[in-house]
């Protein structure tokens, strides 16, 4: 819990520095401070404060955009954009129906206190579920951002 209130505005930073604490605590499918091809575009404002604006490629082609404020390296904003090809949705199908992943849902799901039928309803769902191909853009807009400032001992309690 205490790791889920403090990943906000670092987008991924806070769980690459736990990995490298704890090796193989958490898995990621991305993480934007990989990107590869990296270029410096021209300097843009974010809530009327001046950013650098990088592009670079995480998975497919210029992917990922970050604005990092440029007097303090904060992250402002990110965009990331996710192609799934049709490839990649028969695969994400035939994982999601996985012996392995049926199995871990049901433990996750029986853990969190659903009924058996309830289990077996939601199981059902998944399984009709499909990723189809398409794009998704997700925008990550950081407008309020406090630093050096004490944190509260609550986030850290469950």
């Amino acid at each position: 819990m205490m790791v889920a209130g403090a990943t906000g505005v670092s987008r991924g930073a806070v769980h690459k520095l736990l990995n490298v604490l704890v090796p193989g605590s958490l898995q990621l499918n991305h993480l934007w401070q990989e990107m590869t091809g990296v270029r410096v575009l021209a300097d843009e404002l974010v809530d009327e404060v001046e950013c650098f604006h990088i592009i670079g490629t995480v998975e497919n082609s210029e992917d990922c955009e970050v604005w990092l404020e440029k007097d303090r390296y904060i992250v402002r904003r990110l965009k990331e954009t996710t192609v799934i090809t049709e490839e990649m949705s028969a695969r994400m199908s035939l994982e999601q129906q996985s012996k392995g992943r049926i199995e871990t849902m049901t433990k996750a799901l029986r853990d969190a206190g659903l009924r058996d039928e309830e289990i077996a309803q939601t199981l059902a769902l998944s399984a009709t579920v499909a990723s189809k191909p398409m794009t998704y853009c997700h925008v990550y807009n950081y407008t309020t951002i406090t630093v050096d400032q004490p944190i509260d001992e609550a986030l850290f309690t469950s």
